[in-house]
């Protein structure tokens, strides 16, 4: 199960950015179709899934956030993973090699599984610019440790108040 959220746009064709207003007016006012629709893929979220076709389709590969279950890390337990229909961390690395996402954050962790435990095992099969998109929804301790990092990037330089 999962679904995808798509912000549809309407952009000026490329053949008419060089056009003055004026022109681009009449164009319209004759009936000339001087735009394009486009669709830009917000989030993907994916619920109990096996790997499988979907993880690339288009409007989940070009995602800029995609939210994911990922409960399996151990190393011998791909083969669960896959009796379960879930995710085990080296689906994870494979699908992070072409999603174009900003940031991946996994979800529905095995209770059995401690977060730390999990974290060391995803990122011993990550390529270093893959780690630094994935994030655990119930990772509060690194997630308290990013938040504070980005505030005080935000506030940096701007006067006590």
């Amino acid at each position: 199960m999962g679904f995808s959220i798509i912000e549809h746009r309407t952009k000026l064709k490329t053949e008419y950015t060089d056009f003055p207003q004026e022109k681009l007016r009449e164009l319209k006012d004759r009936g000339e179709e001087i735009t394009r629709n486009l669709e830009v893929p917000l989030v993907s979220y994916l619920g109990d899934t096996a790997a499988g076709p979907h993880l690339v389709r288009d409007d989940v590969r070009k995602s800029k956030i995609i939210i994911s279950e990922c409960t399996f890390f151990e190393p011998g337990h791909r083969g669960r993973a896959n009796i379960g229909k879930h995710l085990h961390a080296a689906d994870i690395a494979e699908w992070l090699r072409v999603a174009e996402c900003e940031a991946m954050v996994l979800v529905h962790v095995s209770r059995r599984t401690h977060l730390g435990e999990a974290r060391a095992q995803l990122f011993e099969t990550l390529r270093e610019e893959d780690a630094r998109r994935v994030h655990f929804l119930m990772d509060h301790r690194n997630n308290k440790q990013r938040y504070e990092q980005q505030l005080a990037e935000a506030t940096a330089g701007q006067p006590a108040s």
